[in-house]
């Protein structure tokens, strides 16, 4: 595909053709990925989808774990009794990781972006 320029003669036909796309070549190009627990690359905006599903996972455990008190087989083991402890814990774990991803994000953003400041031009 090729890329369209401002003195191009023809319009495009297709969205995609007017679409420019980053520079394959250019590793700074294009959205920053981030590996999150060091296995997959996400996109901030990816990212923050996975972690509002987990967040509302959290939740719903929580709200699980206040209003439905363990069965009769299940009340003799005392985990139970502090199953709404333990979950809140876990959220707030997962607030403190959410919050360091994002700081991962914006120290990529920053340094990407004095990349550019500082990059002679080339015009």
């Amino acid at each position: 595909m090729t890329q369209r320029t401002a003195d191009s003669a023809t319009p495009p036909t297709s969205l995609n053709e007017a679409v420019v796309r980053p520079d394959a070549n250019d590793p700074d190009s294009g959205p920053i990925k981030i590996r999150a627990y060091g296995l997959l690359p996400l996109t901030k905006t990816a990212y923050l989808r996975v972690q509002v599903v987990a967040f509302a996972v959290f939740l719903l455990a929580l709200i699980a774990s206040l209003l439905i008190p363990p069965t009769a087989g299940l009340s003799e083991y005392r985990i139970f009794e502090f199953t709404p402890l333990i979950v809140a814990g876990l959220g707030v774990l997962e607030g403190v990781e959410t919050l360091l991803m994002l700081r991962k994000f914006k120290a990529k953003e920053s340094e990407r972006e004095s990349v550019k400041l500082n990059a002679p031009n080339d015009t």
